[in-house]
């Protein structure tokens, strides 16, 4: 007689249903990993068009460096620049954390706070107009100036 046969149909079922159940929570496993390494990866890196953008904007009297860690096209001339933003010329420095800078006019601007330094005031405020290539820099919202001495 065949050995298939003899073999008790209870025990069969019960090992099949075993071993499919454990095929299924292996792939279940597997897709809950997957899904979690995704959701893990797009938290960590953030999404920029631009990483580290460094420019120039020249005036008559100055280069005032721009730099930041990451930054969005917006249209052809403006750009979102977000994370650690510094503007920085020989004479002061200003940090954020979002500035939308227009390549057109030069000209920068932020709702932001940020906090201006210079060798004789500190200013903290909640954002600022840059205007006329860096020449202009209009100070928004509650303003905090502290001098130097």
């Amino acid at each position: 007689m065949n050995k298939l046969l003899k073999i008790n149909k209870k025990i069969l079922i019960a090992i099949l249903l075993l071993v499919s159940s454990i095929l299924i929570l292996f792939i279940f496993q597997n897709n809950i990993s997957n899904n979690n390494i995704d959701m893990i990866s797009s938290k960590s890196v953030p999404m920029f068009d631009i990483i580290n953008p460094s420019f120039t904007i020249k005036n008559e009297k100055e280069k005032i460096s721009v730099k930041a860690k990451g930054g969005n096209f917006l249209t052809n001339n403006k750009i979102l620049l977000e994370k650690n933003v510094m503007i920085v010329s020989p004479n002061f420095k200003l940090y954020t954390e979002k500035v939308i800078y227009n390549q057109e006019n030069q000209s920068a601007e932020s709702k932001e706070k940020s906090k201006f330094e210079s060798k004789t005031a500190t200013i903290i405020s909640e954002g600022f107009n840059i205007n006329d290539n860096g020449s202009v820099i209009f100070f928004n919202g509650n303003t905090k100036l502290i001098m130097n001495k």
